[in-house]
C-alpha cells in the first residue's frame, strides 16, 4: 500500500499541533484515574481518501452536501463544516488508495442513500440527485504509540478537529496499518 513514489498531491493541513496532540492522547489508568500517561511515541501520517459533492433534493430545495470516503475502505464522512486548509507538496503517502474512485463513489452513493431511506421514515421528503466524480487527497491523522508489557498499543486522533477516531473509520485504519506493516517484508523479499 505504501507509494514508493513521490507526487504532487493535494494535503489537508493538521490543526491539532504535536504537543497537543501529545496531552489530548495522553490516557487514564483505570487504578489512578488522576493521573494521565502520554503516548510513548507519537507521529503525524496522511490518510487517502477520496472527497465528493452530492446534490441532495429536500423540502427547502436543492444543496450541496460534501462528503468523502476513505481510500482503503470506503466508509463515508461528512464533511461539512470542517475548518481544512489545503497544500498541495511534492509527498510520498505512508499509506495508497486500495479503492478506486469509482468504487469509493459507488459506496458514498449507497450510504448517501441510506441517509436519506432513514430521513424519509420520518418523512422528510428528500433525495440524491448527483454526484460529482470527486477528488482524491490525504487527510492528517496523529497516531501516539503505547507500550504495555512488552507489546504496542496505539490510539488516533483526528489532526483537523482533535476529536478521537472511532468506529467504522478505526477499522479501514487497521486494515492499512496492517498492510502497512507487511509490506516492508514484502518489498525486501522482492528485491532478494
Amino acid at each position: 500500500m505504501p507509494c514508493p513514489y513521490r507526487f504532487l498531491m493535494k494535503i489537508c493541513q493538521a490543526e491539532v499541533k504535536q504537543d497537543e496532540a501529545q496531552k489530548r492522547l495522553a490516557r487514564r489508568p483505570l487504578l489512578r484515574p488522576f493521573l494521565r500517561i502520554p503516548p510513548d511515541r507519537i507521529e503525524l501520517v496522511h490518510f487517502p481518501y477520496y472527497r465528493f459533492a452530492l446534490q441532495v433534493e429536500d423540502r427547502s430545495g436543492q444543496r450541496r452536501v460534501a462528503a468523502g470516503a476513505d481510500g482503503i475502505l470506503g466508509t463515508m464522512v461528512l464533511m461539512e463544516n470542517l475548518p481544512l486548509r489545503w497544500k498541495e507538496e511534492d509527498f510520498r503517502s505512508e499509506f495508497g488508495f486500495a479503492l478506486s474512485r469509482e468504487e469509493a463513489r459507488a459506496k458514498v452513493a449507497e450510504e448517501y442513500r441510506w441517509i436519506l431511506y432513514r430521513a424519509r421514515l420520518r418523512r422528510y421528503r428528500c433525495r440524491l440527485v448527483a454526484i460529482d466524480d470527486g477528488e482524491l487527497f490525504y487527510y492528517p491523522y496523529w497516531i501516539g504509540y503505547f507500550s504495555l508489557s512488552g507489546k504496542w498499543d496505539f490510539d488516533i486522533l483526528d489532526a483537523v478537529t482533535g476529536r478521537p477516531l472511532g468506529g467504522p473509520l478505526r477499522k479501514a485504519f487497521l486494515h492499512a496499518l496492517l498492510t502497512w506493516a507487511r509490506e516492508p517484508g514484502e518489498r525486501q523479499a522482492e528485491g532478494t
